[in-house]
């Protein structure tokens, strides 16, 4: 659109906290993705209603070696029949660079899949080769969760990505590594 976000119809009404939402937006740059955002003054405030998967990393787009162009996409399907719509977000062949290794590139592959009929979200994360420990880096922390309205109140997973705990603070939780390939997080609204 207009303000530099790749606009997602969902194809069906999405409630989260209590508010419905039909429209997602993903900001080109950092791959944020938020039900709403806000420009004003030359900011832009993201995080509320804000569906996070990939953290806060810095992820990069991938060049294919043997031209110029991008082999990382953005890849959305709907599927299934009214009262059972499921919308898929693919994020494919995405970079996340180690400034620490200082010239390190890993890949990243996830999905989430909106799920119409018990107002989920699941995040499906795979093929991967990043295995960084986020726990002892104090520039990038690698949230995982849903935001409401107010950035200290929300579903957060927290420690191994194996066996993450639920926390309702985004600020004081984060999972330690990226997950494996076939690692599945789903969030159901109650």
């Amino acid at each position: 659109n207009n303000d530099g976000f790749y606009e997602v119809d969902l194809g069906f009404q999405f409630n989260m906290c209590d508010r419905i939402f039909s429209t997602l937006f993903i900001e080109q740059d950092y791959l944020t993705t938020t039900f709403t955002y806000d420009l004003s003054q030359g900011t832009t405030d993201l995080r509320k209603y804000y569906i996070v998967a990939n953290g806060d990393l810095d992820l990069e787009s991938k060049w294919d070696n043997g031209s110029s162009s991008y082999i990382s996409k953005i890849v959305t399907t709907t599927s299934g029949t009214p009262g059972n719509l499921r919308t898929t977000i693919e994020f494919r062949d995405f970079e996340y660079y180690d400034f620490s290794a200082n010239s390190a590139y890993y890949t990243v592959n996830y999905k989430m899949i909106f799920a119409q009929a018990d107002n989920s979200v699941s995040y499906h994360y795979g093929p991967n080769d990043l295995t960084l420990n986020f726990s002892d880096d104090p520039f990038n922390q690698f949230i995982v969760g849903l935001y409401s309205d107010n950035e200290q109140d929300g579903l957060f997973l927290d420690g191994s990505p194996s066996s993450p705990t639920i926390k309702k603070n985004g600020f004081r939780s984060q999972l330690n590594t990226w997950p494996s390939a076939n690692t599945v997080y789903k969030f159901i609204k109650k």
